[in-house]
C-alpha cells in the first residue's frame, strides 16, 4: 500500500514507516529525477546553461519591490532545483553528503 493510501482505522504514520514503503518511493523520485537528464546533452544543456547564467549574474535592485524580489527568487530556487534533480540521479537518488 502506498503512501496516502489506506483505510478506516488504519494508522498512515505506520503505514509510511514501513521499509518497503520508503524504498518504492526512493525509486519512484530517483526515476522521476533521471528525467532531468535531459538537461545534460543538446539543447538541453545550453538551455540550463543560459538560465543558470542569468540567474546566478543578475544584480537586484536595493530597493526592488516585494513582488519583484519574489519572482526573481522564484526563478532562481527553480534554475537551482534542476541541478539539485540532476545530481540527485547521478547520485543514484542518494545524498551526496552520505558515506556510501
Amino acid at each position: 500500500m502506498a503512501i496516502g493510501e489506506w483505510y478506516e482505522g488504519d494508522d498512515p504514520f505506520q503505514i509510511a514507516n514501513r521499509p518497503e514503503v520508503k524504498k518504492e518511493d526512493a525509486n519512484e523520485a530517483l526515476i522521476f529525477a533521471q528525467k532531468f537528464l535531459i538537461f545534460e546533452s543538446g539543447p538541453g544543456r545550453d538551455l540550463l546553461a543560459h538560465w543558470s547564467n542569468v540567474v546566478r549574474n543578475r544584480k537586484i535592485s536595493p530597493n526592488a519591490s516585494h513582488g519583484e524580489l519574489a519572482y526573481h527568487n522564484g526563478v532562481r530556487e527553480f534554475v537551482e532545483g534542476l541541478h539539485q534533480q540532476i545530481e540527485f540521479a547521478h547520485n543514484g537518488g542518494m545524498s551526496p553528503y552520505k558515506d556510501r
